[in-house]
C-alpha cells in the first residue's frame, strides 16, 4: 500500500513536466513503477565532472542544485521539477559537470536503461533529448529567463547562461549640463562614461573618456559647453536579461564600446545602467569577441587566414563540448561576415571607392546564418547604378574579394554562383527582372534559382537595396501565388531516406559509396519546407531555418509542436554535420552510419518521420497534383 501511495505521488508530480509529458500512458506508468526516492543533504555531490555515469537520471522534487565545473565555474542552477543527469541517455561518456546540493533535496530516480528504451520508441521524446544533445544543457522544467526561447536556444557555456552584471548606481545628467560638471561626476564616481537622459529618465546620449580626450582636450570644444555638444547619440540600448556572450557580440556588431541598459531594452524606457567592453572582458575573457575584434583590426590576408583558422578551432571545441548549435552558428556567422568585410575593404583599397551604392549578398547557409564549418563561397552583388557603366568595377572588385576568400579557406563555388560573374553582379533593375522571370515562368531551373536566391542576406554595403528587392519580390508573390506551389512541390520531392525494411538508404557507388547523404536526405528537405512556410507567412526578415520554424509555430498554433520539433531536429542535423565535418575535414555532408550509436540512429529515423509529416502538410495545403 505504501509503495502504491509513493508511486501515485510521483506520477502526479511528473506527468505534466517535460519530458514526462511526452510519454504514453503505458510509458509513464512503467517509469513510475521503477522509480525510487533519494534524499540528499546540503553539500552532497550527486555526480562529479569526469566520473562514470550513473544508472539513474533524476527529477528534483524538492531542494536545489548547483551545476558547476571542478574549477568552480557555474554552469546552471536547478530547482524543483528540473531534470538532472541525462548524460547517460545521450552518451556513454563521463559527466561534463558536477551537481552539488545547495538546499536539502528529495530526488525521484529513474533507470537510464528504461529511459534509453523509451527514447528509441518515442519520436517526440527522442527529439526532446536531441535538442539537449545539440545544446549541451541540463533539462529544466522551465527556462527561467530563457522562457521565450526554444530548447535549442538554451545556452551551453558559462557566458551563454550568465546574465550581465552592472552597477545599480547610475551616473547620468541632462543634455544641458556643462561638460566640466559631467566630467567631475565621472571622476567622483570612478567611471569611464556618463549617460545623458531626458526628463523621463530615458537615454538620449552617452559621453565617454574617449569623447573628453578627442573632443575637448584635443579638440575645440570648451569645458563650459553643454554635454549635448559632444554626446554620442542615439545610444545603443540592451535589455538587462542579455547574457555576457550576447552583449559582447552586439558590441562588436554595432562597433561600440559601451551599451546602455534600459528596462525593456529600448531607448524609450527608463535607464538602469551602462556596461563597457572592458567590464565584460573583466567578467570573463570572450574568445569569440576577441577574434571578431582582431579580424576587424587587420586587412592582412595572412592574419585573416590565421584568425579564421582559430575560429575553426573554436567550432571544434564547442562541438566537442556540445555547446548550443544556434549559439555556435551565430558566432561563426559573425566571424565569417567580419572576414568578408575585411576582404571587401582590401579590394576597395586596390580599386578605389565604389562608383555607386551596392550590397554584397550572402547566399546559402551563409545567407541563412547557419554556418558552422568553412563551406564554399556563395554570394552575389546588387548595385544602384548603370549596368554597363558600373558593372566592370564591381566585377573586378568581386574577383579580388573572391580570390582573397579562397586564400582564407573559402573555396570557390562549384556551381559558379558568385558576385564575380556578370550574371550575379548586376543592378537593381536587372535583379528585379530576374525575379519577375522566376515568378512568371516557374520551370525547374527557375524554381532552383528561387530556392538559392530567396535566402539572401546583406553582408556588406547598403542594406536598403536588398530590402527594396525583397519588397518587390513579395509584391510579385502576392500577385502570382503559383510559384509558392512550385516551391512546395520541390520541397516534397525528396522521399524519406528509408528502404521498405526501415534501413537508411546510402550511396550505392562513387566516392561516397555506403555513406549517407545527410545534406540531400535530411538537411535540404527541412530547409526547403521552412522556406515555403516563411514565404507563405511573409516572414520577410527571417532567413534562418530554425528561426523560420519557430516563427511559423507562432503563426500556426495547430502545428506549433510539430514546427518546434522541426527546429530541434534541424539543430541536431547541424550538430551531426559539424561533428563529422570536423572529423573528416570536409563539409560533413556524407557520414558513415556505423559511427552513429543506436540512439543517434533512432533520432535520425524519427527526424525522417518528422520530415514526412511536414511534407504531407505542404502536399495538402498546395494543389501540387495540378502542377506539371
Amino acid at each position: 500500500m505504501a509503495a502504491n501511495v509513493i508511486q501515485d505521488r510521483i506520477k502526479r508530480f511528473i506527468q505534466s513536466l517535460p519530458p514526462f509529458h511526452l510519454l504514453t500512458a503505458g510509458e509513464l506508468d512503467a517509469f513510475v513503477q521503477k522509480a525510487t526516492v533519494q534524499y540528499l543533504q546540503e553539500g552532497d555531490r550527486l555526480f562529479k565532472e569526469g566520473s562514470e555515469t550513473l544508472e539513474y537520471f533524476f527529477c528534483i522534487r524538492q531542494g536545489s542544485f548547483r551545476i558547476e565545473h571542478e574549477n568552480g565555474t557555474l554552469v546552471d542552477l536547478c530547482g524543483e521539477g528540473d531534470i538532472l543527469g541525462t548524460r547517460p541517455l545521450l552518451s556513454n561518456e563521463t559527466y561534463l559537470a558536477s551537481a552539488i546540493v545547495t538546499e536539502p533535496a528529495i530526488l525521484y530516480c529513474f533507470p537510464v536503461k528504461l529511459g534509453k528504451q523509451f527514447v528509441t520508441q518515442n519520436a517526440k521524446l527522442a527529439l526532446y533529448f536531441a535538442a539537449g544533445l545539440a545544446s549541451g544543457r541540463s533539462m529544466p522544467v522551465r527556462n527561467r529567463n530563457l522562457a521565450s526561447q526554444s530548447p535549442i536556444e538554451a545556452r551551453g557555456s558559462l557566458q551563454e547562461i550568465t546574465p550581465i552584471s552592472y552597477s545599480k548606481k547610475l551616473i547620468h545628467c541632462s543634455p544641458s549640463t556643462k561638460i566640466k560638471d559631467a566630467a567631475l561626476l565621472m571622476k567622483n564616481a570612478g567611471v569611464g562614461s556618463i549617460i545623458i537622459t531626458n526628463i523621463q529618465h530615458e537615454p538620449i546620449g552617452i559621453i565617454t573618456d574617449k569623447d573628453l580626450r578627442n573632443k575637448v582636450v584635443a579638440g575645440n570644444i570648451q569645458l563650459n559647453d553643454l554635454c549635448q555638444s559632444i554626446m554620442s547619440s542615439p545610444v545603443k540600448t540592451i535589455s538587462p536579461s542579455l547574457s555576457q556572450a550576447e552583449c559582447l557580440i552586439k558590441m562588436v556588431d554595432w562597433n561600440v564600446h559601451h551599451l546602455v541598459i534600459s528596462r525593456d531594452g529600448s531607448n524609450t524606457s527608463s535607464t538602469l545602467g551602462v556596461i563597457s567592453e572592458h567590464d565584460l572582458l573583466l567578467m570573463e575573457q570572450s574568445h569569440p569577441a576577441a577574434l571578431l575584434k582582431a579580424i576587424r583590426k587587420t586587412l592582412g590576408i595572412k592574419e585573416l587566414t590565421q584568425l579564421r583558422a582559430k575560429a575553426a578551432q573554436l567550432v571544434e571545441g564547442y562541438i566537442k563540448q556540445e555547446v548550443s548549435v544556434s549559439y555556435t552558428s551565430s558566432i561563426i556567422t559573425s566571424i565569417t561576415d567580419a572576414v568578408y568585410h575585411q576582404c571587401i575593404q582590401r579590394a576597395m583599397k586596390v580599386y578605389g571607392p565604389p562608383p555607386c551604392s551596392f550590397a554584397w549578398l550572402g547566399l546559402g547557409s551563409h545567407g541563412r546564418g547557419e554556418q558552422l564549418l568553412r563551406t564554399d563561397q556563395d554570394h552575389a552583388l546588387i548595385f544602384n547604378g548603370n549596368l554597363n557603366e558600373h558593372q566592370p568595377y564591381f566585377i573586378q572588385l568581386a574577383k579580388h574579394v573572391s580570390e582573397d576568400l579562397a586564400v582564407v579557406g573559402f573555396e570557390h563555388d562549384a556551381a559558379g554562383i558568385s558576385a564575380s560573374t556578370k550574371e550575379w553582379c548586376v543592378d537593381v533593375d536587372t535583379w528585379k527582372a530576374y525575379f519577375q522571370k522566376w515568378v512568371a515562368v516557374p520551370e525547374p531551373q527557375n524554381v532552383l534559382q528561387s530556392t538559392i536566391f530567396f535566402d539572401y542576406r546583406t553582408i556588406y554595403g547598403t542594406a536598403e537595396l536588398a530590402e527594396e528587392l525583397t519588397s518587390f519580390l513579395y509584391d510579385l508573390l502576392n500577385q502570382k501565388q503559383h510559384l509558392l506551389a512550385y516551391l512546395a512541390k520541390d520541397a516534397v520531392e525528396t522521399p524519406p531516406p528509408l528502404s521498405f525494411f526501415r534501413n537508411m538508404i546510402v550511396e550505392r557507388s562513387g566516392d561516397h559509396k555506403d555513406e549517407f547523404d545527410l545534406k540531400l536526405r535530411v538537411s535540404l528537405p527541412l530547409v526547403d519546407v521552412a522556406r515555403v512556410l516563411a514565404i507563405e507567412h511573409h516572414l520577410v526578415n527571417e532567413n534562418n531555418t530554425i528561426l523560420r520554424f519557430q516563427a511559423a509555430a507562432t503563426k500556426e498554433p495547430k502545428h506549433e509542436k510539430l514546427y518546434q520539433e522541426a527546429a530541434s531536429a534541424y539543430a541536431f542535423v547541424l550538430y551531426l554535420r559539424a561533428r563529422f565535418g570536423i572529423e573528416q575535414q570536409d563539409g560533413g555532408r556524407f557520414i558513415d552510419l556505423r559511427k552513429l550509436n543506436k540512439l543517434e540512429k533512432q533520432m535520425l529515423r524519427n527526424i525522417f518521420d518528422l520530415v514526412k509529416e511536414l511534407q504531407q502538410i505542404l502536399s495538402v495545403r498546395f494543389p501540387l497534383q495540378y502542377l506539371s
